[in-house]
């Protein structure tokens, strides 16, 4: 039985798009010493995870939900365009999801309340819900939480988003100014 030397991690709801190009980039991967590619979702605008990664590291996943991929050692990464994944977001607890992440979430910050990413999770499953006013509070809190500059970006122009979708227009727009101010 042979090993390879990368992985492709998708999820039962994933497709993938663009699969001609994956040697193209696993090959300039490999002459630059990178050890993991983020792949953008064409569902889900910015946003890039690690995908292809090299299977000589200790990668495991993290998180009560929306778990995620964590590497116990220093690894190189790189942005890649190509492949790409569609997430159907049509899995089997679907219907139940917003809720039940919730639920989940709401512990893991009370536990870790510097976790930026579960505030981040917790503001998708309350946008999940068209709970705005509590999506945009657990947005700002993972902004004020960060050290990442596109963290924070994404963070207040979601809570932006969400103070906009509860008919607060001065605070919505100033807080994607400052989001802007992020780039």
């Amino acid at each position: 039985m042979g090993v390879a030397d990368w992985i492709l991690t998708i999820d039962a709801d994933h497709i993938v798009e663009e699969t001609t190009r994956i040697r193209e980039v696993v090959g300039q991967a490999d002459r630059s010493g990178i050890d993991a590619l983020f792949i953008p979702f064409t569902s889900v605008p910015m946003v890039w995870t690690p995908r292809l990664i090299r299977t000589n590291l200790p990668w495991s996943y993290v998180g009560a939900t929306r778990e995620y991929l964590k590497c116990d050692v220093p690894f190189n990464r790189e942005k890649v365009d190509v492949p790409k994944i569609h997430d159907f977001a049509d899995g089997a607890s679907r219907k139940d999801k917003w809720r039940r992440d919730v639920e989940l979430l709401r512990q893991e910050v009370t536990v870790a309340p510097d976790n930026v990413r579960s505030w981040f999770c917790l503001g998708e499953s309350y946008r999940g819900l068209n709970q705005h006013e509590l999506a945009a509070i657990a947005y700002t809190n993972c902004a004020v939480k960060t050290q990442s500059g596109e963290e924070r970006y994404l963070a207040l122009t979601m809570s932006g988003e969400m103070l906009l979708a509860q008919g607060q227009t001065e605070n919505g727009l100033a807080r994607l100014l400052l989001a802007n101010q992020e780039r």
